[in-house]
């Protein structure tokens, strides 16, 4: 046994690795250093929150609260009814406590008129949130006094202990010195998800259904508050992102510049430039119409054309024939085929059938007037 633990050398005690804060008080002059700021704190991960959707200017109104562990509201969760339901609601303070506890009195008149009762309704079930590994965190910045008690040394130590490195520029020490430590730690698992809803007018608070309607007065479920934000909402909408700005006799010269695609100062600028061909297109004279003139008239008409010319375009045959462009082409394809290539590509021509009928007719046509007459009277006849 002594012969085996001599030839034996024990194994080494383990090194005390440092810690995430010295190795980043160490290496605080790294570019860029992979260790991060702080471990994760997981202590209070497995309290159960909630993922609400909130409401844009109910959102707008909590960013703006400067106070801490201010009351923004109370949530009442209701026993489930005879059918199973269970009723959820958040309550804002009631008046004349402000709706949204902000100290400016300018900011307090904005929210003064928010619907101060929302409905909350479940979004998901608990299995299907739970399948989704939703989790909560919360991030807080650490100054340089609390930097300086977990790392054991003297404030001034940390802001100024270590010598800058030579090669640095001017923003880079600034940006690493001025860099804020933040602490990170999970909040909770989301069990649940749920969404915010102003309530709406009871209908027993509505006014009755056969009785006439006064003026300001409204049957519907919304309440005013809710009401009014939907028409601010709705007129900001519907306002023009640009505006016409109309030019007195004062701008005429500058006017006459930008005409000319010339900017201030005589620089032809991006924003100066004008494109004139919008406004020529619609300068220019509607297209003219055409009323529809019988098919057998139209077919008469083309028949007409391409004894004339064997090929046309649909151009010229809608310039002879005066018809609408869709009307022509129907009545066109019936006749005739247009050609995908060649010389004549584009063009179009009678179909062989009828190509080959109008060639015979032509040809009856000309043997008729080449033929002798038989009228005997013609050869008694005399030049005088």
């Amino acid at each position: 046994m002594s012969l085996y633990s001599e030839d034996f050398d024990p194994a080494p005690e383990p090194s005390v690795e440092p810690s995430t804060s010295q190795l980043r008080y160490e290496n605080q002059h790294r570019d860029l250093s992979p260790e991060p700021d702080q471990d994760l704190n997981t202590a209070h991960g497995r309290h159960q929150v909630w993922l609400v959707k909130v409401p844009k200017f109910l959102i707008d109104g909590w960013s703006q609260v400067q106070q801490e562990d201010a009351r923004l509201g109370t949530v009442r969760v209701y026993d489930p009814d005879e059918h199973g339901q269970q009723k959820m609601e958040l309550l804002l303070p009631e008046g004349p406590s402000p709706a949204i506890p902000i100290e400016d009195p300018a900011q307090c008149v904005k929210y003064a008129n928010i619907p101060r009762r929302f409905d909350m309704r479940l979004t998901s079930t608990t299995q299907e949130t739970f399948a989704k590994n939703l989790y909560a965190f919360q991030e807080e910045v650490l100054d340089d006094e609390d930097v300086a008690s977990d790392l054991g040394v003297d404030e001034d130590v940390v802001l100024a202990g270590a010598p800058k490195p030579p090669h640095s520029n001017t923003s880079g020490p600034a940006r690493l010195s001025n860099k804020k430590r933040r602490l990170t730690a999970l909040t909770g698992t989301v069990t649940n998800e749920t969404a915010l809803q102003p309530q709406k007018t009871p209908p027993s608070c509505l006014p009755d259904s056969k009785a006439p309607i006064r003026a300001g007065t409204s049957r519907s479920l919304l309440t005013p508050e809710y009401r009014e934000i939907l028409k601010k909402r709705r007129l900001e909408t519907s306002k023009p992102k640009r505006s016409v700005m109309m030019m007195d006799e004062t701008d005429a010269g500058s006017n006459n510049m930008l005409a000319a695609g010339v900017g201030k100062g005589h620089v032809k600028t991006r924003s100066a430039n004008i494109v004139l061909a919008a406004s020529q297109a619609r300068s220019k004279e509607a297209p003219e119409k055409f009323a529809r003139m019988p098919r057998n008239e139209l077919l008469d008409s083309l028949f007409s054309l391409f004894d004339r010319y064997t090929h046309w375009s649909l151009k010229r045959l809608r310039e002879e024939t005066q018809q609408p462009y869709v009307y022509l082409r129907e009545v066109l394809s019936s006749i005739a085929d247009q050609h995908q290539n060649g010389p004549y590509a584009g063009s179009w021509s009678l179909k062989r059938e009828f190509a080959e009928h109008r060639r015979k007719a032509d040809a009856k046509q000309n043997a008729a007037k080449q033929a002798p007459s038989e009228d005997p009277s013609v050869d008694d006849m005399e030049d005088v």
